[in-house]
């Protein structure tokens, strides 16, 4: 019927990412959402994609040039758990995908060669980027590993939403299954929707990192109350100072808080015992 089967995740991808954000395309294939985030965030933006398959880089690169987009970075390596150099296999002779898996579903797969394999952690540290806004993946069945090698981006919050594809038999092929990418989303924060409906093979889904945003309204609310009740305005002063700063450190933050407070009070009660084991050590 000529209609998009992919334009519901689409437009919900759109709708999360704004002007100036930083996206990262992780298996861009030949630029499909590469092409729409980048008119999306506009020049004040950026833009990283990945595509370790030579021939579909080379329609990747040629379609951002058509379309003369020039803030978006282009990678030919893929993305792993761990940085080094992987075999490279396709399911077919002329299929424009690439899998880092030598079979799947039982299947072996054609060898085309080598290809370097990079981390999120180490291509954030050495672009210097503080925050992405929305990490895309669509990796045929490597999402788990992906996801491995952004674990200290997850410890620092850089990452802020991921629109993932899952594919539920290349994990089962693997012994994993769509849990295991559920399960270390949720424990970073995330929050899961699920954006398309279920197929036998794969499902969409949209990961929201809320922890932060919700731990941080919960404290500011605690304190605004602590300061209506006492009225003290040395007080009240230091909260818009902290209100003013981002939460990506709470442990940082209560600690501070609690030495600036402790000689302007008699005593300090904690009303929150930690939400994470050096939150809870602060407290």
């Amino acid at each position: 019927d000529g209609k998009d089967p992919e334009q519901n995740v689409k437009n919900t991808f759109l709708e999360n990412i704004s002007s100036g954000d930083v996206v990262i395309d992780v298996g861009a294939n030949i630029g499909d959402y590469t092409l729409i985030s980048c008119k999306k965030v506009g020049d004040s933006g950026k833009v990283l994609a990945f595509e370790p398959l030579s021939e579909t880089h080379s329609i990747l690169k040629r379609n951002l040039q058509l379309n003369e987009i020039t803030h978006c970075q282009l990678f030919q390596k893929a993305v792993g758990e761990k940085p080094g150099i992987a075999n490279l296999y396709k399911s077919n002779a002329s299929g424009t995908m690439a899998h880092l898996d030598s079979s799947l579903n039982g299947k072996d797969l054609i060898k085309k060669g080598e290809t370097e394999v990079v981390t999120i952690d180490d291509v954030l540290n050495s672009n210097n980027i503080k925050n992405v806004n929305m990490l895309k993946i669509d990796v045929e069945g490597f999402e788990h590993e992906v996801l491995l090698g952004a674990i200290q981006s997850f410890k620092e919050k850089k990452i802020k939403k991921i629109l993932c594809e899952v594919h539920f038999k290349y994990l089962e092929s693997k012994n994993k299954s769509s849990e295991t990418i559920y399960e270390l989303l949720r424990g970073y924060g995330f929050n899961i929707s699920f954006i398309s409906k279920p197929t036998p093979s794969r499902v969409h889904i949209l990961a929201k990192l809320w922890f932060f945003f919700i731990f941080y309204i919960n404290w500011v609310c605690f304190l605004y109350f602590f300061i209506i009740f006492f009225k003290l305005q040395k007080i009240r002063n230091l909260l818009y100072t902290i209100a003013c700063l981002p939460a990506y450190d709470e442990e940082d933050v209560i600690g501070n808080l609690i030495k600036k407070i402790l000689p302007l009070v008699d005593s300090v009660v904690v009303c929150d015992d930690g939400s994470t084991d050096l939150t809870s050590k602060e407290a």
